[in-house]
């Protein structure tokens, strides 16, 4: 009976010498991958973070370079509006050959004489001899007010559907109005827009969506259409595009049923606060490879 206790002791022994240290070797691996997990999903979170500050910080600037740019050509069209305007006075008589000319040595791209009743007397496109200015025309703005000049933004011709910058004065009996070439300041102009940046912020890989955010708390612009104009309450706008602070967190999103990094970034224009953009990064292809690990 002794001999039986003994080598029971001595089994027993041997047993704990082999399993403490598997045991102790197994909690060290699960610590170590705890670990190591934790520490890894620090890391990304912190790497978004950083790509998602330097990419809006380029796209801070690059809107900023743009608008000043854009400025500047607006300047320079509106001086040579009202150069064209002083040129066309300065020949008394609008005719048709008169305004051909003017087009030849000035570049414009559409010319047309407007008698005070609205109505096209003389143009460098014949078949536009004619036509008739409605109620919301800036002609007739022009013949109600009696006002001698006026130069507007870039907007669409109703008839060419080109886009065009115009300009109208007072020359003679009528008004001209004289319109320049403006398709790539409409196309600046629209580079410039939130919706084209959110767009082109949505168009990266693992972006799931992008937005601008009101400090009204209005998605001004939105990479989902149908979200456009929605009022957010939620604590990351309120943080970013209210309160002018970063703010990232990670959910499920339940449109797509993806984890997202949402990340949100105060921005400025000219040194004034003028919202956030928000950008949900898909974080499933990096939880999988991590969880692969």
């Amino acid at each position: 009976g002794v001999c039986m206790r003994f080598n029971f002791k001595q089994r027993s022994l041997k047993t704990s010498i082999l399993i403490i240290p598997i045991i102790l070797f197994i909690l060290s691996i699960i610590s170590t991958s705890v670990a190591t997990s934790y520490l890894t999903n620090k890391t990304i979170r912190s790497t978004m973070e950083e790509r998602g500050i330097e990419l809006l910080k380029h796209t801070e600037e690059n809107i900023s370079d743009n608008k000043a740019t854009i400025q500047l050509t607006r300047g320079i069209m509106d001086e040579q509006l009202g150069i064209i305007g002083d040129i066309a006075k300065s020949k008394g008589q609008i005719t048709d050959d008169i305004l051909a000319e003017i087009a030849k040595t000035t570049g414009a791209k559409e010319l047309n004489y407007f008698n005070n009743s609205g109505v096209i007397i003389n143009a460098l496109d014949k078949s536009l001899l004619g036509w008739k200015t409605h109620k919301d025309h800036s002609i007739t703005w022009l013949i109600n007010n009696n006002e001698q000049s006026l130069i507007e933004g870039v907007k669409q011709d109703e008839v060419s559907k080109e886009y065009r910058k115009y300009g109208y004065y007072r020359v003679g009996e009528g008004i001209l109005q004289i319109g320049l070439d403006a398709s790539k300041l409409h196309e600046a102009e629209e580079s410039t827009s939130m919706q084209h940046v959110v767009d082109q912020l949505a168009d990266g890989d693992d972006v799931v969506y992008a937005l601008f955010i009101t400090p009204e708390l209005v998605a001004e612009a939105h990479s989902n259409k149908d979200r456009i104009g929605i009022k957010l309450d939620d604590s990351g706008s309120i943080e970013a595009a209210k309160n002018k602070n970063m703010y990232a967190s990670e959910y499920v999103y339940k449109a797509t049923g993806e984890v997202v990094y949402d990340l949100l970034i105060p921005i400025s224009e000219n040194g004034e606060h003028i919202g956030a953009i928000n950008i949900g990064y898909s974080m499933d292809l990096i939880y999988a490879d991590l969880n692969k690990v």
